[in-house]
């Protein structure tokens, strides 16, 4: 099957900063920093608290306030731009977010988190190299820190090193053997490595650990077709439908794998599904040409191939020279 129309998707999002808390909880917090404020006006921390509460009710132009009085109060106060700067990595402004965590590791050298939150935002804005750094500056300071081997993964994966990318969530599993993410993420390594049989293994693990993750099965249907397994790649694309129907790729994929067996009716269904969610998808019309060209319907076929080449598909554009004249 043709690599180039198998699409894979690996997100692994780091939160830094703790777990959800109850929003009324919060909210009392919050009043509770209030009073504190009107009784000490110029007490740092208490901006500092009061600023992570709204961060966590996700108001986050609102923590930046508090987190700017509170680096105005003490100029020192390396947690509160850590904590600035990842708001503003909330709102996307990474660059501004950098600034910030490099004002953090300026005061305080060895502000681990600051590292990995700087080093994330870098890899956001696409500057992989640059991201690994810090991960590898956090990791000298805790070489067990599990958040830093999996951002490292992530980068050196878009780097393409995929024995680095390997590695790293190798040892995030040592640290922690019950992250599904890992497993999946180590697989899908595996697979560019092209040892897919060894990636099914992890995929496998990973669906053990948690069985609700679309993009498991999704990669292990990768893995699967990979290996010519289309009935068990069809299993896995449909799995990952039912748990994500706004999967469009696995439609995409589980489309490709009825077409090598010869189900040219289920294939052109995946592909009409994906061109009904998204009518501007040339790849759909142009995979969906093709299965009623096999299936005798040359007439919809050449339809299709002029729907996709008119949306830019080149593979279209020879399809029409060569069938439809």
């Amino acid at each position: 099957m043709n690599k180039l129309l198998l699409i894979i998707i690996c997100v692994l999002n780091i939160c830094i900063f703790g777990q959800t808390v109850n929003k009324d909880s919060l909210k009392e917090v919050i009043e509770k920093y209030n009073k504190a404020i009107e009784l000490k006006p110029n007490d740092a921390v208490n901006y500092y608290k009061r600023g992570v509460s709204k961060r966590k009710l996700e108001y986050y132009s609102e923590a930046i306030e508090d987190y700017t009085k509170a680096v105005e109060l003490n100029p020192q106060y390396d947690s509160a731009f850590n904590a600035r700067g990842y708001s503003k990595y909330l709102l996307k402004d990474y660059e501004g977010a950098i600034e910030d965590y490099t004002k953090a590791l300026q005061l305080n050298p060895k502000n681990i988190k600051a590292y990995i939150n700087r080093g994330y935002a870098k890899y956001i804005m696409r500057d992989f190299t640059d991201a690994i750094e810090d991960y590898n500056k956090a990791l000298e300071l805790d070489n067990k820190n599990i958040a830093a081997y999996k951002n490292r993964g992530d980068a050196n994966f878009e780097l393409k090193n995929y024995l680095g990318s390997k590695f790293d969530f190798s040892q995030a599993i040592d640290l922690n053997p019950k992250d599904a993410w890992s497993y999946n993420a180590r697989g899908l390594a595996k697979s560019y490595l092209e040892n897919d049989s060894v990636a099914i293994l992890d995929y496998n693990k990973a669906i053990e650990l948690n069985s609700k993750l679309a993009i498991v099965y999704f990669n292990r249907g990768y893995s699967k077709s990979s290996l010519k397994d289309y009935n068990g790649a069809i299993n896995d694309y449909t799995t990952a439908v039912e748990l994500d129907s706004r999967g469009v790729n696995a439609y995409i994929n589980r489309g490709n794998c009825k077409r090598e067996l010869k189900d040219f009716e289920g294939a052109i269904k995946d592909y009409t599904k994906v061109i009904a969610t998204n009518p501007k998808n040339a790849l759909a019309y142009c995979l969906r040409g093709l299965a009623k060209n096999k299936s005798g319907d040359k007439e919809g076929a050449c339809l299709d191939w002029k729907k996709a080449d008119d949306l830019g598909d080149e593979d279209a554009k020879q399809k029409l020279k060569k069938y439809c004249k």
